[in-house]
């Protein structure tokens, strides 16, 4: 009789770091992983954060009573 038992895969954000690099280097031709340096990937990030922010600031907007 099978015993399943409930499971939960949990990573840090440096392993979901280099989890997306690994992912974008499977659809390459070339199979190789370029990682970036200097201050790119930090601009990379912020950029996200502030695109998410203006989403949240949007519907802030939308969903308060004037």
């Amino acid at each position: 009789m099978p015993l399943w038992i409930k499971t939960e895969i949990m990573y840090s954000d440096a392993d979901r770091t280099i989890l997306d690099e690994l992912r974008k280097c499977s659809n390459s031709t070339s199979r190789k992983l370029t990682l970036p340096t200097g201050i790119d990937p930090l601009k990379s990030a912020v950029d996200g954060i502030i695109d998410n922010m203006k989403v949240i600031q949007d519907y802030v907007n939308v969903c308060t009573p004037r």
